[in-house]
């Protein structure tokens, strides 16, 4: 029998742009298909320095949610490629975005999460990249981990993004095929100081609550409760 996906997302300022009356500028977005075959989750965490980050992050997530959607069988077979088809969609859409809006490229910047699951052949395949800091927590029913290193710019308070050069060097990803039930969380880097150790790299006892606690709750219950505690 085949298990049933569940996918949802939420974003909101952080306290300190509250406090300073500023935007947010995040984006994520999530999608599960309507035969059960294929789901994804997306964030993208936009450049807190540049103008149009927030224009970025959103066209980061949409466009990767549809290449993770249409480019299956590249992903299973070559998810190097795959992962450079994304960055390559993405960053094209953001040059469209600069042409049009008259604002340099650098201008939309984001970092960029992804995680996608798949269902053939009678197994769970699942693609997930990062670029830049955040964190993507992996659960499959025997342990929970953050699934890839922090990537930092030159500078501590900096890493990396869609429109910085040469991208593609800085992307991690990672494909496996599972046989249990299997679980991601994705968090901007804010977020995650929350939810993971960020010395030891370690989720905390927050990443298994919340996993248990999407696994024993309807869909519709899981989005509402995501939406309230962002309100």
């Amino acid at each position: 029998m085949k298990a049933r996906l569940k996918a949802a997302s939420g974003f909101a300022p952080g306290r300190s742009h509250l406090q300073r009356d500023v935007r947010c500028e995040d984006f994520a977005l999530a999608y599960r298909s309507r035969s059960q075959d294929f789901g994804c989750a997306v964030l993208a965490d936009g450049a807190g320095s540049k103008r149009n980050s927030q224009v970025g992050a959103e066209a980061a997530c949409t466009v990767t949610a549809s290449i993770l959607k249409s480019l299956k069988e590249t992903i299973l077979a070559d998810p190097i490629k795959a992962g450079a088809l994304v960055l390559s969609g993405v960053r094209s859409q953001i040059d469209h975005l600069a042409s049009v809006s008259g604002e340099p490229f650098d201008q939309f910047g984001s970092t960029l999460l992804f995680s996608s699951i798949y269902f053939e052949r009678g197994s769970w395949y699942t693609f997930s990249g990062q670029l830049g800091d955040g964190v993507v927590v992996l659960d499959n029913s025997s342990e929970q981990k953050v699934q890839f290193r922090q990537v930092k710019g030159i500078y501590v308070n900096e890493t990396v993004f869609t429109t910085s050069d040469s991208p593609e060097k800085h992307l991690q990803i990672d494909l496996r095929c599972e046989t249990r039930p299997i679980g991601f969380l994705l968090a901007s880097d804010g977020v995650a100081q929350n939810l993971v150790d960020m010395k030891s790299e370690a989720p905390s006892n927050a990443c298994a609550a919340i996993f248990s606690w999407v696994k024993n709750h309807r869909q519709d219950v899981i989005q509402r409760a995501v939406q309230s505690n962002l309100e």
